[in-house]
């Protein structure tokens, strides 16, 4: 499923960001771009994180952003963006943040097998690092169709 999800159109190495809302927004970019999204689902995303802080930065370096499907999801979709440089979230022991995953569920279980197959990736280290660090976009690519 991942492989077909995560594609050269939802994929993007060495983006800028000077903040944690500018990563946000780099992050759902790929989404909206291709319509996964509507605007107001970025927007949704940003409250949570005033609302509820950080808890969406999951491990050292990694971010999972994600509303609820009702604050305009269109159809399911992923996008995975590595950062030139590392974004401070605020969270105590992750930060910073180098990968911005944004998963935007249609509903409560149809992601469920996509995530399961990307904490799999999030869980090997050399797969782990080669997404939070390369800059060559077919060695991310590649990860997916392992």
């Amino acid at each position: 499923m991942i492989e077909k999800i995560l594609t050269k159109d939802f994929v993007r190495t060495g983006v800028s960001a000077s903040d944690w809302k500018e990563a946000i927004h780099e992050g759902v970019k790929p989404l909206l771009e291709k319509g996964y999204i509507e605007e107001r689902y970025e927007e949704a995303i940003l409250e949570n994180f005033k609302e509820l802080g950080p808890y969406m930065v999951i491990a050292p370096g990694v971010v999972l952003s994600h509303a609820r499907p009702e604050n305009g999801v269109v159809q399911m979709g992923m996008s995975i963006v590595n950062l030139l440089e590392g974004v401070k979230f605020g969270h105590e022991t992750n930060d910073p943040v180098y990968l911005v995953i944004t998963l935007a569920a249609s509903d409560n279980t149809s992601h469920l097998e996509l995530l399961r197959e990307l904490m799999g990736i999030l869980m090997e280290d050399t797969k782990l690092h080669t997404l939070k660090f390369e800059k060559d976009l077919q060695k991310v690519l590649a990860l997916f169709h392992s």
